[in-house]
């Protein structure tokens, strides 16, 4: 009878139940809905598809909410894994390591509609010289706006650059389609029908949002090749905002 329950033992401990302990990883983020949002489903369709990837390594992410400052100052010290998510460019690239894409962003360019005539066509960098642009500081575009004269209006969030926007303290907001369309939904729903998208953008219109890696996280390397490799399964369905994210 012994034996028999030694060897009951050793099957569980070999089953899919022992598969489904998942080996927490430490990471920080901030309020992006639809893709990252503590109160909606999931937490937002990025980290439904990071958790997806992960599982399948045996991995699922342990999140902490805060700041985007304090984010990227948890990645520098080491005390998570990584951040997300984020847009690789090269300043960010001299001191951190990145993941594979977990999605993709599609940037435009929200206007006043009453300003569409007004506004320069930009076909060139240099014809954003003197436009307002409003944002919160650490985008993937702001050293490249400063650079070709354009003039930038700091925000404390998101939502703070769209009501830069809609007051005239600013002449355009460049943001992730999907993120300009849920604040629009979400904040400015009185001022939907005075704002539109231009048709032009800045820098690539489609960019990948992957994880920042700390390089100073205990075996960073090592989390991060099986991340990636847990990348690599997901799906293009898998890596689109859900249905119930856009509500």
């Amino acid at each position: 009878m012994k034996r028999c329950f030694a060897i009951l033992l050793c099957l569980l401990s070999t089953s899919s139940f022992a598969g489904d302990v998942l080996t927490p990883v430490p990471m920080a983020t901030g309020e992006w809905p639809p893709f990252v949002s503590a109160s909606l489903p999931g937490q937002g369709s990025f980290v439904v598809a990071l958790r997806k990837a992960m599982a399948r390594k045996g991995l699922e992410p342990q999140l902490t909410f805060t700041s985007w400052s304090r984010a990227e100052h948890m990645v520098a010290s080491g005390a998570v894994f990584a951040a997300f998510p984020y847009i690789h460019n090269t300043a960010r690239a001299a001191s951190n390591r990145f993941s594979a894409p977990v999605m993709y962003s599609h940037s435009v360019i929200f206007i006043r509609k009453e300003d569409a005539a007004r506004l320069p066509r930009i076909e060139r960098l240099d014809d954003i010289k003197g436009l307002r642009f409003a944002s919160p500081r650490g985008y993937w575009y702001e050293d490249l706006l400063l650079k070709h004269g354009a003039q930038i209006v700091y925000s404390a969030d998101e939502t703070s650059a769209f009501k830069s926007l809609v007051s005239g303290l600013a002449d355009a907001v460049i943001q992730n389609e999907e993120v300009g369309r849920y604040i629009i939904d979400h904040d400015f729903a009185d001022q939907k029908a005075k704002l539109t998208e231009s048709t032009q953008s800045i820098g690539e219109r489609r960019q990948a949002l992957m994880l920042m890696v700390s390089p100073t996280y205990p075996r960073a390397s090592l989390l991060l090749r099986q991340i990636n490799a847990g990348l690599a399964t997901l799906t293009p369905a898998d890596m689109q905002i859900q249905g119930d994210h856009r509500e």
